[in-house]
């Protein structure tokens, strides 16, 4: 069996050494050594009909005034962390430039270079990194342009996303559960599906890593950085700010017992890298102080059919808001079963086989929702004659007034989403206030804010995806560049 195969998502069940499961990396960054050359292009991605359209839009705003489509770039950093940026590499590698890591010490914003005047801008530059990647994804570009408006009513604020993915098909799901027959015709369910565009590693293998966009945004009144420490400001370094050594993928993780996820340097003794939590006081603190990016989570396969994004900031690690997910697992019975199936009635199928997946649905295979409106789950049949190579999602979804207290402040943004023609639209709703100690503000009338992009859609999970610089918001006359548009 390859090596390839064990870099899948999942831990299925074993039906022997031709049936082993496959690891879940859950990869937030990156490694840090430095692979040059081209990548072999993998299988083609699946390609849905050109009829095919994923619509969430239903009671979506439709007569909101929207302020100015701005283009922002993200582009993929390959193994890039804020060490790297500020020349504080483990182990040693290339780095960034001594004058231009001198100048973000300084607190200089990186936005301020990457203009293409005095370093790449950031469509260059993702192209030169992404050679480099010492786990490449094969054919992966080097940047995604993304479209950017806003506005806001008295009580509510709205931001559109779009952008065109790199494959000409909709990651509306993640994450499933296949039934694989061996070479003696046992069968079992099995975690599949991959989380890295690549070859296919097997009959059993699809792509499946859904399309997301998230961002992490900070108000202006509020700063990340303390000089005493080296913490570096949001407002000038966006996702770097919260991107270190130490954190699962990168090379340095290797060499620590519990990876971390993101987190603020300040959240950590002396500002170290790898060094203990400050104590939980003092955690509290910045918290009730609110220095810390609040963080949108938009999932085209665990949330969009429910239209919600998951509410997160990140301080001391990457936090969920209080409350609870929309999403969760098709959990395995004692018999080695789903619990949950498609109830034929609603979808006109139980299950789908993996040929219908990869030819006629492509990524569209539809969410399993379980309660609610929109419900077209049902108790597994176990008595049922299940074909070798059955799929059904390994994910689970309860719309948000199905869940106890709405999910809370978790479950506070809404999303309307919509995939055709090869563009992915998302609108994010949330009221301006919330009175959640987990969430900021939203009042572009009265400060501008740093939003910071995060885009996956080339049939990758985790560190592998496209980020921007941060980039201002605020409102029309204000010198933001994405200017929110108010309606009466």
């Amino acid at each position: 069996m390859s090596a390839s195969f064990f870099r899948r998502r999942g831990a299925g069940l074993i039906l022997g050494a031709a049936l082993a499961g496959t690891i879940l990396s859950g990869c937030n960054s990156s490694s840090d050594s430095v692979a040059d050359g081209q990548v072999p292009l993998p299988d083609p991605a699946p390609v849905p009909a050109p009829s095919v359209v994923v619509d969430y839009l239903k009671d979506a705003p439709d007569a909101l005034a929207w302020g100015p489509a701005v283009n922002v770039t993200a582009f993929a950093p390959a193994q890039r962390s804020w060490q790297y940026v500020v020349r504080d590499w483990v182990p040693p590698r290339d780095s960034h430039p001594q004058s231009a890591s001198d100048a973000v010490k300084a607190g200089a914003a990186c936005a301020s270079c990457h203009d293409g005047s005095t370093a790449p801008a950031p469509a260059a530059l993702g192209d030169s990194l992404v050679v480099k990647d010492a786990d490449p994804v094969a054919g992966k570009v080097g940047s995604r342009d993304v479209t950017v408006q806003a506005a806001y009513t008295a009580s509510k604020f709205y931001l559109k996303v779009s952008w065109r993915t790199q494959y000409p098909r909709p990651g509306a799901s993640h994450d499933l559960l296949t039934y694989v027959v061996d070479d003696a015709g046992q069968g079992a369910w099995l975690t599949t599906g991959i989380e890295k565009q690549e070859p296919l590693a097997n009959d059993y293998d699809v792509y499946s890593a859904e399309d997301r966009v998230s961002m992490l945004f900070l108000p202006s009144s509020v700063t990340t950085a303390d000089a005493a420490i080296g913490a570096p400001d949001f407002h000038a370094v966006g996702c770097w700010a919260s991107c270190h050594n130490d954190q699962s993928g990168m090379a340095a993780a290797a060499f620590v017992p519990t990876p971390a996820s993101k987190y603020l340097l300040n959240t950590r003794v002396d500002g170290r890298v790898g060094g203990p939590t400050i104590p939980a006081l003092d955690l509290d603190a910045l918290k009730l102080a609110l220095k810390f990016p609040d963080m949108w989570h938009f999932r085209g396969g665990r949330a969009a059919a429910v239209q919600s994004a998951t509410d997160a900031y990140v301080l001391d690690a990457r936090r969920g808001d209080t409350g609870t997910d929309v999403f969760s697992t098709n959990n395995l019975d004692a018999n080695g079963n789903p619990l949950w199936m498609y109830d034929k009635a609603v979808t006109g199928f139980s299950m789908v086989t993996r040929e219908q997946f990869a030819e006629d649905l492509g990524n569209t295979l539809p969410a399993l929702v379980v309660d609610g409106p929109g419900k077209n789950a049902v108790p597994f049949d176990a008595a049922q004659t299940v074909p070798g190579g059955a799929i059904l999602p390994r994910r689970v979804l309860k719309p948000v007034e199905s869940l106890v207290d709405n999910g809370g402040s978790r479950t506070n943004v809404k999303t309307y989403s919509k995939w055709e023609a090869g563009t992915w639209t998302v609108v994010f709703e949330r009221d301006r206030e919330t009175t959640n100690a987990d969430d900021h503000s939203l009042n572009p009338d009265q400060q501008n804010y740093s939003f910071a992009f995060a885009i996956h859609d080339d049939n990758v999970a985790g560190r592998w995806h496209f980020v921007s610089f941060p980039v201002t918001l605020g409102a029309e006359g204000s010198s933001a560049t994405i200017k929110a548009k108010f309606n009466d």
